[in-house]
């Protein structure tokens, strides 16, 4: 059987297996391998029915209409023997055959023996079409006809013919079955020798099996949403049965039905092309046939597929005019089969689905892989779409696309929401979320679902509405609401972590429904790729002399680890004035570990509120900041000093006294890159910047010739196809040994500290670089990379050693700073002797009058240097100096002598009241105003 199979089928479609037995229904059994198919067989075969083959193989599981014959590899013809046949003998018909083959020169055939008469067979050498296949086989069926070989003329140009199968029995004599038995196997022809030898012109439209189309339609073919949802249209023969009994049926299919015994063969055929065109033919076309006295199931089957179409209304009147009379139909129906008409539902979950290779068929594969009950009265079309079913009438179109409400969630900011997903062809599955609120108005729910893609006419989108606000209460009352994750990384009190999509845990990786606040970020956090390739590129940073770079990419495994140290959060900057140094490429690896590696990228030209807002919804993953060289050092001292403390601002509601929920808070490492030094910068702004440098890692990233330019390239982009792999199995490890994990992180803090000599004042760098180097470690272990993590140890102790040698805390310049104060107030300056002459008893004229306000007076003769002490505090407030530590150190150096409140215009003309001034001793810093 198998070797028969195998010879006239191609590989291409469904195998479709046919058992017959007198008093038993018709099995017909559709299987995707040889193997089943033989399986099939041989359990008919041994259940005692004739068994059959489809001659053809079929598109569709479960249709073996000729519309569904999709793919050929062989001609066929039917030789009958025996008495009262057209050869007395399979002899004689074998002879016959042969001459034939000889008169036209075409290849000796593969012949079967079929119990009683032969069966013929041409295998080619490739696969056809049916309308190549049918073109050649009309002339094979003219040919046999016109030169006397009486071969059966509907078999041989029968697209859905069926065949009997080789080592099983033809049981038409139940006392005496016959082997069905191969007699000589032929060598497969060639398609295009086959059909010259036949002397068919050419072949219509090449050799490969395109897929059937419905006619074209008055207005022009039928474009693809059409096909679609015609597609989903069928006819069954019970629902025109029970029509007809309650008096809204077809009387001539229901006389056909009550008379079998004595029905006559034209009407008997007109009710079988509309049975045999009916979803359930194959019950349907032996149930009005099975009470004839000389009922024959084979002839019942090879009578319906020579039917070429269901007949039309006039032919039934044609046949039997009393049948059609006072029928409610009349004039308003072209055949009864549009009396069946209904809409296929969906198979049932679990059911096996057509897997083959078109784009077409992955399109399919993927609508089927979500398969979820429906609220009734709704369901999903065979081929897609959302329908509705009306009682005693055909189900209406809700929406010619599948859309499911999948899941209720709850957001915090935007309350309760629905999960939706959409299927188109070109596209697949796409999902979003639709806020509660927005169903409770019809115009705010066509408007959000609208923006959602959804497009309807005016009239239809009710439906739609409908259809969604039912699927939602049906969720009410089966699932409890999910809670949607507002930010990634650490969740559910240290026992989960989010990245994208996914919820990790030591148990698994679940589904984890995104947020508003999370849903553009997630889409961008499925993983692509392959996990190969990635780590490939990951582990260039195993060479030599990148070190620097694979510190800082470790940063992605190093950054959940922080929180558990009690940081909020510390800067990593990568500088360098000279492109391809790979400043942005160490970004773009870091954040491959979680997913795209750009698209989670911030610049300097986002916002500094966005940028507080991404730190909130990344939480624990490492955020990376390409270019902040263009950054002004006014806002990088604030984001600064906002990283670690580890949240942003707090707000109101609008028009409330109510807080807003802060979800702007985290605690993670940042990595940016710049061209420049951002300790200059902050220099630049205030003298002691300690506090912000403290609070950032700076290095320089240099050159290492390891890569070339086209190396490099071709390495790097790979990442733009393969990313988002690792995050997952390191943090599965780290929520299951959480303990173990901290206790490296632990350990290489203690050896960093120990070896460099950090004290709390370096915490911000100690814990850093601890989580880096524990996470990269980690992650080394778990076989994600290759980098040698002694050489990277190497590197970050004496980068660390830098950093904390430039940059002792400077003793305070009191000098500098009053001397910044008078320069910034020069013309603000009074210069004048603080005694009187002692001949005149006058004061001396003053030396420097000021020019505006008066601020300061210097009395030469007494080197005492007097400000207004209001106007040296706001300029120590703008300077960013704390004013009493200012004073406190001015006092240890005994440069203020006093604060006290003294006349500032003392012997000048202007008599002023005494202000409240601080009091220097000039020769205690040497201090001269020049005059």
């Amino acid at each position: 059987m198998t070797d028969l199979l195998a010879q006239v089928l191609p590989s291409e479609g469904w195998y479709c297996i046919v058992g017959l037995k007198q008093g038993s229904m018709p099995k017909q059994l559709f299987a995707k391998t040889l193997d089943a198919a033989n399986v099939d067989a041989k359990k008919l075969s041994m259940a005692d029915y004739d068994v059959y083959f489809g001659c053809a193989k079929y598109r569709d599981k479960g249709s073996r209409a000729k519309t569904n014959a999709a793919f050929f590899k062989a001609f066929w013809l039917d030789i009958d023997c025996g008495a009262n046949k057209p050869y007395a003998t399979q002899a004689d018909g074998i002879e016959a055959l042969k001459q034939f083959c000889m008169a036209n020169t075409v290849p000796r055939p593969t012949i079967v023996n079929s119990g009683r008469g032969v069966h013929v067979y041409w295998p080619l050498t490739t696969v056809i079409g049916q309308e190549d296949w049918l073109v050649v086989a009309e002339k094979l069926k003219e040919l046999c006809a016109s030169q006397g070989l009486h071969a059966d003329p509907v078999v041989t140009a029968d697209a859905a013919r069926i065949l009997r199968v080789p080592t099983t029995y033809n049981h038409k004599d139940p006392a005496n079955p016959l082997l069905v038995e191969v007699l000589h196997s032929g060598n497969p022809v060639n398609y295009d020798q086959f059909r010259q030898l036949l002397g068919v012109a050419k072949a219509p439209t090449g050799t490969t099996a395109a897929p059937f189309q419905p006619p074209a339609s008055t207005s022009g073919t039928l474009n693809a949403l059409t096909l679609s949802l015609l597609g989903n249209r069928i006819s069954v023969f019970k629902t025109i049965l029970e029509k007809t009994a309650a008096g809204v049926g077809c009387n001539q299919l229901y006389n056909i039905v009550m008379n079998q015994a004595t029905i006559e063969e034209p009407l008997w055929r007109a009710g079988l092309s509309i049975a045999t065109r009916c979803e359930d033919r194959d019950s349907a076309i032996h149930n009005i046939s099975k009470l004839h006295p000389n009922y024959d199931p084979a002839a019942t089957e090879q009578k319906a597929v020579g039917t070429e179409g269901p007949y039309l209304c006039h032919t039934f009147e044609n046949i039997n005019p009393s049948g059609c009379a006072n029928c409610p139909h009349k004039g308003r129906i072209s055949s009864p089969i549009v009396l069946g008409n209904d809409i296929a539902r969906e198979e049932p979950e679990g059911q096996e689905t057509e897997a083959v290779g078109t784009e077409e068929d992955a399109s399919e594969r993927d609508r089927l892989s979500i398969k979820l009950p429906l609220p009734w009265p709704y369901f999903r079309g065979k081929k897609g779409g959302i329908y509705r079913e009306i009682k005693d009438d055909e189900p209406v179109l809700i929406y010619e696309h599948d859309l499911i409400v999948v899941q209720r969630l709850n957001d915090p900011i935007e309350g309760e929401c629905a999960l939706l997903k959409r299927f188109l062809p070109k596209e697949g599955w796409k999902e979003f979320t639709i806020p509660n609120y927005a169903l409770t108005s019809r115009d705010e729910l066509r408007r959000e679902i609208s923006r959602k893609g959804i497009v309807a006419h005016p009239k239809a989108y009710d439906g739609i509405m409908a259809y969604i606000v039912d699927a939602l209460k049906n969720l009410q009352i089966t699932k409890k609401a999910d809670e949607m994750r507002t930010q990634f990384g650490w969740a559910d009190d240290d026992t989960k972590f989010i990245v994208g999509e996914r919820e990790v845990s030591s148990t698994g990786v679940i589904y984890s429904p995104p947020s508003s606040s999370t849903f553009e970020l997630a889409k961008v956090m499925e993983p692509k790729g392959s996990f190969d390739v990635w780590k490939e590129v990951f582990n260039t940073y195993a060479m030599e002399g990148f070190e620097p770079h694979a510190f800082a990419a470790l940063a992605a495994f190093g950054s959940p680890l922080l929180k558990f140290l009690d940081l909020k959060g510390c800067l990593i900057n990568l500088i360098n004035n000279t492109s391809g140094t790979g400043k942005s490429t160490i970004l773009r690896m870091g954040s491959s570990v979680y997913g795209h590696p750009e698209e989670m990228l911030l610049t300097w030209k986002d916002t500094y509120n966005s940028i507080i807002n991404r730190a909130g919804v990344m939480n624990n993953l490492m955020l990376g900041i390409d270019e902040i060289t263009k950054m002004k050092a006014e806002l990088f001292s604030d984001l600064a000093y906002s990283i670690t403390q580890g949240r942003g601002k707090n707000r109101m509601k609008h028009m409330t006294n109510e807080e807003r929920v802060n979800l702007t808070k985290w605690a993670n490492l940042w990595v940016s890159t710049s061209n420049a030094s951002f300790r200059d910068k902050l220099s630049s702004l205030k003298d002691t910047p300690d506090g912000e440098m403290m609070r950032m890692l700076e290095y320089k990233i240099d050159l290492t010739g390891n890569l070339s330019k086209a190396k490099a390239d071709s390495t790097f982009s790979l990442l733009h196809t393969n990313y988002g792999h690792a995050m997952v199995p390191y943090m599965q490890y780290v929520t299951a040994n959480l303990e173990k994990t901290l206790d490296v992180v632990k350990r290489v803090q203690t050896k960093i500290d120990t070896q460099i000599g950090l004290d709390s004042r370096e915490r911000f760098w100690s814990g850093s670089a601890a989580c880096i180097l524990a996470g990269g470690i980690i992650s080394h272990n778990l076989n994600l990379h290759n980098i040698d993590m002694k050489r990277v140890y190497g590197f970050a102790v004496p980068m660390l050693v830098a950093s904390k040698e430039s940059l002792f805390p400077p003793p305070m310049d009191v000098s500098s700073i009053i001397g910044d104060f008078v320069n910034k107030h020069i013309s603000n300056v009074l210069v004048i002797d603080s005694v009187a002459d002692l001949r005149t008893g006058l004061h001396r004229l003053p030396i420097k009058e000021p020019h505006g306000e008066l601020l300061i007076r210097y009395e030469p003769d007494t080197k005492e240097l007097c400000v207004v002490r209001k106007e040296f505090r706001n300029f120590c407030i703008n300077s960013q100096l704390t004013f009493l530590d200012v004073l406190a150190s001015m006092r240890d150096q005994r440069v203020l002598i006093s604060e006290k409140k003294r006349q500032l215009t003392r012997g000048t003309k202007l008599v002023a009241p005494p202000t409240e001034v601080l009091v220097f001793d000039c020769e205690a810093f040497g201090f001269t105003l020049g005059v």
